[in-house]
């Protein structure tokens, strides 16, 4: 989904879903449904081939999850909780008092699912028309296998909202305070910890642990914005993990070292020398 915000012409880049060879529809259409006129220029259109990049996450724009039967506010599509489990992704339950009328608030909030917009009401969708959320911890996973050892990167899009906002929308709730916070984790084991905030979703990459050929690894989006009256959301899309290169440098995160207080690390890879203050 595109929002059309300025009065000058701005060049605005979409991947499409894969494709076989063939003939295709491709169409523009207009779904604000907010009181008042409201009218786009488009000019200058272009359908360029974009070479394939090896993303190894089955449906990383969520495009694939079935029937989104929930509504909210009569402006976006959503579905929640494990329902949506066994297409690429697992999803987190709610847990308490999850309200979603007029606003997301509640206590004990942990919740994550897909929505769609239908106009005016969340962050628009980059890759596609979907996207995944994350309602304050919920947590998001997908299982992925890699076909060569070496080192790989995660990449997604996110957007971020807070204080009883509706689904993020783009440009509300722009504090630091405000914004949701998660961690991107590696079979369990927290490697980054990321800040969404508005406006608009941002980019972020995460180099992940090197890994070995055929080894399979769970990777997640686990939200850490705790839980209070009016939640922080996270929308995540665009999820991709690609190869980086080989690992030529053993252990270079140094995240695997047995240290005992401030002495020097032991049985790493690496050697290290340390001089005691005289």
């Amino acid at each position: 989904r595109i929002e059309a915000n300025s009065e000058l012409f701005t060049r605005r880049d979409i991947r499409l879903p894969y494709r076989e060879a063939g003939s295709y529809s491709l169409m523009f259409r207009g779904v604000h449904i907010e009181a008042g006129d409201r009218t786009s220029l488009i000019d200058d259109i272009r359908l360029e081939r974009v070479e394939e990049d090896g993303n190894l996450v089955q449906d990383g724009s969520f495009e694939e999850t079935g029937d989104l039967t929930l509504r909210l506010n009569s402006q976006a599509r959503y579905e929640i909780g494990s329902v949506l489990n066994g297409r690429g992704w697992t999803f987190s339950d709610a847990v308490t008092n999850l309200n979603l009328s007029g606003g997301v608030t509640g206590t004990n909030i942990a919740a994550a699912g897909v929505a769609e917009d239908l106009g005016g009401w969340m962050v628009s969708p980059v890759a596609g028309g979907r996207a995944a959320f994350l309602f304050g911890n919920g947590k998001l996973h997908t299982t992925v296998t890699f076909p060569s050892g070496g080192v790989y990167r995660v990449s997604f899009l996110g957007a971020g909202g807070a204080g009883g906002s509706t689904l993020s929308r783009s440009g509300t709730y722009p504090s630091v305070n405000a914004r949701h916070t998660l961690d991107v984790t590696f079979d369990g084991v927290k490697i980054a910890p990321i800040r969404l905030g508005p406006p608009g979703y941002q980019p972020y990459e995460v180099t992940l642990p090197a890994v070995a050929q055929g080894q399979t690894a769970i990777i997640g989006f686990e939200g850490s914005s705790g839980t209070n009256g009016h939640m922080r959301i996270g929308l995540i899309d665009d999820v991709r993990v690609t190869y980086v290169g080989p690992s030529v440098v053993q252990e270079g995160g140094f995240e695997n070292p047995v240290t005992s207080g401030t002495t020097t690390p032991s049985g790493a890879a690496g050697s290290f020398t340390s001089t005691a203050d005289s």
